[in-house]
Protein backbone atom coordinates (compact mmCIF):
# COMPACT_ATOMS: atom_id res chain seq x y z
CA UNK A 1 0.00 0.00 0.00
CA UNK A 2 1.43 3.48 -1.00
CA UNK A 3 1.85 6.24 1.57
CA UNK A 4 -1.09 8.50 -0.35
CA UNK A 5 -3.38 5.40 -0.25
CA UNK A 6 -2.91 5.20 3.61
CA UNK A 7 -3.72 8.80 3.84
CA UNK A 8 -7.14 8.42 1.66
CA UNK A 9 -7.99 5.67 3.99
CA UNK A 10 -6.98 8.33 7.04
CA UNK A 11 -9.53 11.06 5.00
CA UNK A 12 -12.08 8.22 4.40
CA UNK A 13 -11.88 7.40 8.40
CA UNK A 14 -12.94 10.54 9.17
CA UNK A 15 -16.42 10.34 7.09
CA UNK A 16 -19.34 10.15 9.58
CA UNK A 17 -20.41 6.36 10.54
CA UNK A 18 -21.55 5.03 13.86
CA UNK A 19 -18.53 2.65 14.30
CA UNK A 20 -16.53 6.01 13.96
CA UNK A 21 -18.32 8.58 15.49
CA UNK A 22 -18.35 6.28 18.89
CA UNK A 23 -15.22 5.54 21.13
CA UNK A 24 -13.53 2.31 19.49
CA UNK A 25 -11.95 1.54 23.16
CA UNK A 26 -15.22 1.02 25.09
CA UNK A 27 -15.69 -2.23 22.46
CA UNK A 28 -12.93 -4.21 24.66
CA UNK A 29 -15.83 -4.25 27.08
CA UNK A 30 -17.89 -6.68 25.26
CA UNK A 31 -18.50 -10.14 26.99
CA UNK A 32 -16.84 -12.06 23.97
CA UNK A 33 -13.46 -10.29 24.73
CA UNK A 34 -11.45 -12.05 26.47
CA UNK A 35 -7.76 -11.55 27.51
CA UNK A 36 -5.53 -13.84 26.86
CA UNK A 37 -3.10 -12.75 30.10
CA UNK A 38 -5.33 -11.94 32.73
CA UNK A 39 -2.12 -11.35 34.84
CA UNK A 40 -0.60 -8.53 32.14
CA UNK A 41 -0.08 -5.03 33.71
CA UNK A 42 -0.97 -3.19 30.54
CA UNK A 43 -4.99 -2.50 30.85
CA UNK A 44 -6.88 -2.18 27.61
CA UNK A 45 -6.48 1.56 26.95
CA UNK A 46 -10.14 3.62 27.64
CA UNK A 47 -8.76 6.40 25.57
CA UNK A 48 -6.59 7.38 22.70
CA UNK A 49 -4.40 7.47 21.24
CA UNK A 50 -4.16 4.20 20.89
CA UNK A 51 -3.22 1.19 18.22
CA UNK A 52 -5.29 -1.62 17.54
CA UNK A 53 -4.33 -4.33 15.19
CA UNK A 54 -6.69 -7.03 14.19
CA UNK A 55 -5.28 -10.42 13.41
CA UNK A 56 -6.09 -14.15 12.95
CA UNK A 57 -3.93 -17.72 14.37
CA UNK A 58 -5.07 -18.83 10.18
CA UNK A 59 -3.24 -15.26 9.13
CA UNK A 60 0.19 -16.48 7.98
CA UNK A 61 1.28 -12.78 6.93
CA UNK A 62 -0.44 -11.42 10.31
CA UNK A 63 2.68 -12.16 12.36
CA UNK A 64 4.99 -9.76 10.31
CA UNK A 65 2.65 -6.75 10.64
CA UNK A 66 2.38 -7.69 14.25
CA UNK A 67 6.28 -7.21 14.39
CA UNK A 68 6.41 -4.23 12.30
CA UNK A 69 4.06 -2.32 14.12
CA UNK A 70 6.04 -3.32 17.76
CA UNK A 71 9.20 -1.64 16.34
CA UNK A 72 7.66 1.05 14.37
CA UNK A 73 5.99 1.77 18.06
CA UNK A 74 9.41 1.79 19.84
CA UNK A 75 9.68 5.17 19.32
CA UNK A 76 6.18 6.42 19.99
CA UNK A 77 5.33 4.25 22.81
CA UNK A 78 1.49 4.40 21.93
CA UNK A 79 -0.96 2.51 23.50
CA UNK A 80 -0.93 -0.79 21.64
CA UNK A 81 -3.67 -3.57 21.70
CA UNK A 82 -3.81 -6.52 19.30
CA UNK A 83 -7.35 -8.43 19.21
CA UNK A 84 -7.81 -11.97 17.84
CA UNK A 85 -10.23 -12.81 16.07
CA UNK A 86 -9.98 -16.74 16.55
CA UNK A 87 -13.03 -18.29 18.45
CA UNK A 88 -10.86 -20.34 20.57
CA UNK A 89 -8.38 -18.40 22.82
CA UNK A 90 -6.26 -21.34 22.83
CA UNK A 91 -5.30 -20.80 19.01
CA UNK A 92 -4.74 -17.61 19.35
CA UNK A 93 -2.43 -18.17 22.56
CA UNK A 94 -0.74 -21.47 20.81
CA UNK A 95 0.13 -18.78 17.13
CA UNK A 96 2.06 -16.19 19.43
CA UNK A 97 4.09 -18.95 21.61
CA UNK A 98 5.07 -20.14 18.52
CA UNK A 99 6.42 -16.35 18.49
CA UNK A 100 9.17 -17.47 20.63
CA UNK A 101 11.06 -14.20 22.81
CA UNK A 102 8.75 -12.11 22.17
CA UNK A 103 5.39 -14.72 23.07
CA UNK A 104 4.91 -13.17 26.26
CA UNK A 105 4.70 -9.52 25.54
CA UNK A 106 2.60 -10.44 22.33
CA UNK A 107 0.03 -11.90 25.12
CA UNK A 108 -0.04 -9.74 27.45
CA UNK A 109 -1.40 -6.92 24.43
CA UNK A 110 -3.90 -9.69 22.86
CA UNK A 111 -7.72 -10.18 23.26
CA UNK A 112 -9.32 -12.28 21.81
CA UNK A 113 -12.78 -11.53 20.10
CA UNK A 114 -14.45 -15.14 20.53
CA UNK A 115 -18.01 -13.71 19.19
CA UNK A 116 -16.71 -11.19 17.18
CA UNK A 117 -18.26 -8.39 18.49
CA UNK A 118 -16.17 -6.20 18.60
CA UNK A 119 -15.16 -6.53 14.77
CA UNK A 120 -18.60 -6.56 13.98
CA UNK A 121 -18.83 -3.17 16.07
CA UNK A 122 -15.54 -1.45 14.30
CA UNK A 123 -16.20 -2.92 10.50
CA UNK A 124 -13.59 -5.05 10.33
CA UNK A 125 -14.02 -7.78 7.80
CA UNK A 126 -9.59 -8.60 6.85
CA UNK A 127 -6.85 -9.23 8.45
CA UNK A 128 -4.60 -7.94 9.72
CA UNK A 129 -6.46 -4.29 9.94
CA UNK A 130 -4.50 -1.52 12.13
CA UNK A 131 -6.72 1.40 13.39
CA UNK A 132 -5.62 4.59 14.88
CA UNK A 133 -6.59 5.39 17.29
CA UNK A 134 -7.15 9.36 18.52
CA UNK A 135 -7.46 11.48 21.80
CA UNK A 136 -11.14 11.44 21.76
CA UNK A 137 -11.20 7.42 21.10
CA UNK A 138 -12.29 7.53 18.03
CA UNK A 139 -10.85 5.92 14.44
CA UNK A 140 -8.85 8.38 12.88
CA UNK A 141 -7.37 5.57 10.22
CA UNK A 142 -7.47 2.10 9.44
CA UNK A 143 -4.87 0.41 6.99
CA UNK A 144 -6.47 -2.80 5.59
CA UNK A 145 -3.83 -5.82 5.07
CA UNK A 146 -0.21 -5.36 4.96
CA UNK A 147 1.68 -2.52 5.88
CA UNK A 148 5.06 -0.60 6.15
CA UNK A 149 6.75 1.00 8.77
CA UNK A 150 6.94 4.32 7.47
CA UNK A 151 2.90 4.07 6.41
CA UNK A 152 3.00 2.97 10.19
CA UNK A 153 5.03 6.30 11.65
CA UNK A 154 3.42 8.51 9.59
CA UNK A 155 -0.33 7.59 10.78
CA UNK A 156 0.93 7.67 14.70
CA UNK A 157 2.63 11.26 14.34
CA UNK A 158 -0.49 12.36 12.72
CA UNK A 159 -2.75 10.89 15.74
CA UNK A 160 -0.44 12.04 18.39
CA UNK A 161 -0.55 15.83 16.56
CA UNK A 162 -4.36 16.39 16.57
Amino acid sequence: MKLTHAILVMALASVSSTAFAQNALERFSQPGAVRLDQTAKNPVPTKGPALIQFWASWCVGCRKNMDMVLESNKEQGIPFVMVSLDEDPAAARNYLQRAGASSDQLQSLTLVDTKQEIATALKITTVPTLLFIDRDGKIAARIVGHTTPAEIKSMQRSIVSH
